[in-house]
């Protein structure tokens, strides 16, 4: 028995149901009277979890508490501690006995089947999940090897649950979340095997990992909202998003936060659903908002607030990070933010812009730039010279984006015949799938001339014209220059005026 009996940490996402009496009593021996023990309850899974004290009284203990759905509970007691597993309504008994400097356990009462089977399950297999000694595997070992370690070990896991005698009488949540337990531990330390190694390095590089590994690892099996109550699948998360990010960013370190936490922002609004893009954008905004300036902070806080529907974690963050949130910063430009679940920072009506981005000044030339049209074939902007070009920078994830598609085609409609032999509405996706991009033209029917620049916020596109949120618009004059880099939007009143301006200058 190992000092440290490991078990599960098990909350919900959005707590919805009545919440139910349940209660944690026992004994432990050779406790003395006053002895100090406490009871973490996470409701959520960054921060500091809440906990409560109690003191033992000839050697006995006993929590009553609330709880709406199963979680996990931490007890500790001096250096030892041990993590149960409750649903509502359980009335755990715990009698522990101290053997050679380990604790050995006696369950009893509701909620003891599942409690045995998942320290037992811990126990049988405790060098992988423990974090230390992974850790130090990963550094020490190529991804070849500890692919294989883990694949034997998740193959030895299945094996004992299909096995074990009393499953019977497991409930059916605690047998899932042993189950995503077994699966996501052998993702997370895949996936998060470059991430580990580079850490631990002074050297700017993050390693490639080969096709043959990453197979498999995708959004569906990120955004697995069931395996929530899994720390192996939170853990994967932190990694999985790490990782493709590193790859958008050329599979080089950040040299700065900001960028860091902007690029993982973008990645998960991109990527991730629900309780999944909750959790990662909360986890390294919750790490890194001391460390950025307040707009990276304010446009990250912003998509976290709308897409957290309990303000759990949006409460968190807020807690530790509200100097930097509250910090005054300049005007945003007119732009929203990426992936459509942030806040539009339109202008009002009747503001001036100033024709000046991040990336991209006014008058500057724009004949390198190319991209890929529906049929497979290079397109460059020159190739429309003589014309003005009104862009539109989109992607088919970005809900802003979409809302404006309507508007654009009644802005087609303003245009003469003869205008529009001028004119060229030029929609460039930065989608990372050929597929989605092309559904998505025709289920939305956006008219236009379409070209896709993969590769999201990392696309040719994006550094390019300094993207950094879309929905974002771009006035280009007959002579190839760029007239207005933060152009108005199709819902405007006035972009058409603004473009018709443009026509009516020769060439």
């Amino acid at each position: 028995m190992r000092t440290a009996l490991l078990f599960l940490l098990f909350l919900a996402a959005v707590p919805c149901f009545a919440a139910t009496k349940t209660t944690i009593s026992g004994s432990i021996s050779q406790a003395a009277d006053g002895d100090t023990l406490s009871l973490q309850i996470p409701y959520v899974y960054i921060g500091e979890p809440k906990k409560s004290e109690i003191t033992t009284q000839n050697g006995k203990f006993a929590f009553s508490f609330d709880l709406e759905q199963a979680r996990a509970v931490q007890l500790n007691y001096k250096n030892q501690t041990m993590r149960l597993y409750l649903e509502p309504g359980d009335e755990l008994a715990l009698d522990i006995e101290k053997k050679d400097d380990a604790w050995q356990p006696r369950f009893s009462g509701k909620g003891a089947a599942n409690n045995q089977f998942v320290t037992q399950f811990y126990t049988q297999f405790a060098e992988a999940f423990n974090a230390n000694f992974m850790t130090e595997k990963v550094k020490s070992s190529t991804v070849d090897v500890v692919e294989m370690y883990l694949f034997a070990q998740r193959k030895q896991q299945t094996e004992w649950i299909n096995k074990y005698t009393d499953i019977a009488n497991v409930s059916s949540d605690c047998k899932a979340f042993v189950n995503h337990e077994t699966t996501y531990n052998y993702y997370n330390y895949i996936i998060g095997h470059p991430i580990i190694v580079a850490n631990s390095k002074k050297d700017m590089l993050v390693s490639r990992l080969p096709q043959s590994v990453v197979e498999g690892i995708n959004d569906d099996l990120a955004n697995n909202t069931a395996a929530i109550n899994s720390p192996a699948y939170r853990q994967f998360l932190v990694h999985y998003t790490t990782y493709f990010t590193s790859e958008s960013n050329k599979f080089m370190k950040f040299t700065d936060y900001a960028t860091s936490l902007n690029m993982k922002y973008n990645y998960a609004r991109q990527h991730l659903k629900d309780f999944a893009f909750v959790y990662a954008v909360s986890h390294f905004t919750y790490d890194l908002c001391e460390k950025v300036s307040p707009e990276t902070l304010k446009k990250v806080y912003g998509g976290l607030e709308e897409a957290d529907k309990s303000q759990q974690y949006t409460a968190i963050v807020r807690q530790k990070c509200a100097d930097w949130i509250n910090a005054k910063m300049p005007e945003p430009s007119a732009q929203a933010d990426a992936g459509g679940k942030g806040k539009s920072k339109g202008k009002s009506k009747g503001s001036k812009n100033s024709g000046k981005s991040e990336g991209t000044s006014a008058s500057s030339p724009v004949s390198n730039f190319r991209a890929v049209d529906l049929e497979g074939k290079q397109v460059g902007l020159d190739q429309f010279k003589g014309k003005v070009i009104y862009v539109d920078f989109w992607a088919s994830w970005c809900g802003p984006c979409r809302q404006q598609f309507p508007f654009a085609k009644t802005l087609h409609d303003k245009f003469t015949a003869k205008q529009l032999k001028q004119l060229v509405f030029l929609y460039i996706s930065i989608d990372d799938n050929v597929d989605k991009w092309k559904k998505s033209i025709e289920s939305l029917g956006i008219k236009g001339y379409h070209t896709l620049s993969t590769g999201g916020w990392g696309s040719e596109a994006a550094r390019a014209f300094g993207l950094s949120s879309i929905p974002r618009y771009m006035l280009i004059d007959k002579k190839g220059n760029i007239a207005d880099a933060n152009a108005k939007r199709p819902s405007s009143e006035e972009i058409a005026s603004d473009i018709t301006k443009l026509l009516n200058v020769k060439k």
